[in-house]
């Protein structure tokens, strides 16, 4: 079962479509088994859709930064070296 710690602020859960709170999710999980609610809390860190028990759901993460494969956050708006750096 998930706790409401697990679903942290920032994440919006969709079940077919309509968006809920996280009490309504952790009382589903009740029912769910450990490979869905594995699937879920993957979902929670990663964002996108998934079916668990015949129904959709999806999760949209609304962070300010992007983060890349390894966790990490992404720099943006790098500026290439100018001449006099290059050598």
């Amino acid at each position: 079962m998930l706790s409401k710690q697990s679903i942290r602020k920032g994440v919006e859960i969709f079940l077919d479509g309509k968006k809920v709170d996280k009490d309504y999710i952790v009382n589903l999980s009740s029912q769910w088994t450990e490979k869905e609610i594995e699937r879920f809390q993957k979902l929670l860190k990663q964002g996108g859709r998934s079916y668990i028990q015949g129904q959709s759901y999806r999760i949209q993460r609304n962070d300010s930064k992007m983060r890349n494969s390894k966790g990490e956050y992404d720099v943006t708006g790098q500026k290439s070296p100018s001449a006099d750096d290059r050598f």
